[in-house]
């Protein structure tokens, strides 16, 4: 079986990776690769339903319809990429990556042992979840179980989106840091990686960062007998993130040392996923560190007020006339006998 004529650029031949907050267009930007009827759209989190509707993909399957954890998608995800018809789908797209990483996961558990003597990886560690645990596994698996076999079907472009979290220090989330999720294997594969960042330039049309490019065309000057110098085509960020835009730098590469409006990195932007603290994250983090450390000698205070009110109301209890019983004492104060005893015996 034979695709339709693929609108995807040449360079396009390996990992995309898109990132970014939910809602920004990470997949509708990927949709963009090529025709509806050229994209097999694996969907691992049951939003792609929407976009199959609309535009009858050439191929769609709900990844997670069906299953009851990640054993069972494990499972199913082989069953699809087995099925999956020879040089039909220029393009496959996993959205999005994070239940896909926790199938292979399980999936990797079913066989650590020899795995691990496969890929000398620490089979302790792998075990125990020391150093990684089984994560260096699931990394071969991204290359192996997964990218090898879509590009073994003829498959030109893997485009797989994740979502960004809080960045986490020692004392709880980091303000205004954010991290983008998913294992770095896709990384080490990605021609190209972007982050789409939260507010856009032109919307609804998202801007992004570009993380990684490996898209420059390397060809040999058969008279100079030598390579001609590859171009970087992108600028480092995207005023306009789509394959129309993608596809003009590809053919009038940016300049990066004058570039236009929405080319230059946006420090705010940049700074959000950067690991460097600036003076007022460590402010903010000071301050939230010293109000919870207030709320701590706060509440310590008033268990102790209320121990002390608690322990008059017994002493004033036991000098009662007539005397009550120690269990009556207990039931008027809400404490134990044995505390009862323990005040008694300090008077």
């Amino acid at each position: 079986m034979q695709c339709n004529d693929s609108i995807l650029p040449q360079q396009m031949r390996g990992v995309v990776k898109v990132s970014g907050y939910r809602g920004r267009g990470k997949t509708s930007f990927l949709i963009g690769a090529d025709r509806p009827s050229n994209i097999a759209f694996l969907d691992f989190e049951h939003k792609g339903a929407g976009f199959h509707s609309q535009l009858n993909f050439g191929f769609y399957c709900d990844m997670v319809a069906g299953t009851s954890g990640p054993l069972e998608l494990f499972h199913k995800v082989n069953r699809v990429i087995d099925e999956l018809p020879q040089d039909k789908f220029p393009v496959v797209i996993l959205d999005n990556g994070s239940p896909l990483e926790l199938a292979l996961s399980a999936g990797a558990r079913l066989d650590l042992g020899n795995l691990c003597q496969e890929y000398d990886i620490n089979y302790k560690n792998a075990i125990s979840g020391s150093f990684g645990g089984v994560k260096p596994v699931v990394n071969f698996f991204i290359s192996n179980f997964i990218c090898s076999r879509l590009f073994g079907k003829g498959v030109q472009m893997i485009g797989v989106t994740h979502h960004i979290s809080s960045r986490w220090g020692s004392g709880g989330p980091i303000p205004n840091k954010k991290r983008v999720k998913g294992y770095d294997r896709w990384m080490e594969l990605a021609i190209l990686s972007l982050v789409i960042v939260d507010q856009g330039d032109h919307p609804p049309i998202p801007s992004a960062m570009v993380e990684k490019e490996q898209l420059s065309v390397l060809q040999f000057n058969e008279e100079k007998g030598e390579y001609e110098q590859q171009i970087r085509c992108l600028p480092v960020r995207l005023p306009r993130c789509t394959f129309p835009a993608i596809k003009e730098y590809l053919a009038h590469p940016a300049d990066l040392q004058n570039p236009a409006p929405g080319e230059a990195i946006v420090q705010s932007e940049f700074d959000i996923f950067s690991e460097r603290l600036d003076r007022e994250q460590i402010a903010l983090m000071r301050l939230s560190l010293e109000s919870e450390q207030r709320k701590a000698r706060e509440s310590a205070s008033a268990e102790l007020e209320l121990e002390d009110a608690k322990t008059k109301q017994v002493r004033e209890l036991l000098a009662v006339s007539p005397p009550m019983s120690l269990p009556a004492i207990a039931r008027e104060a809400g404490m134990t006998v044995p505390q009862i005893l323990k005040i008694k015996g300090g008077m």
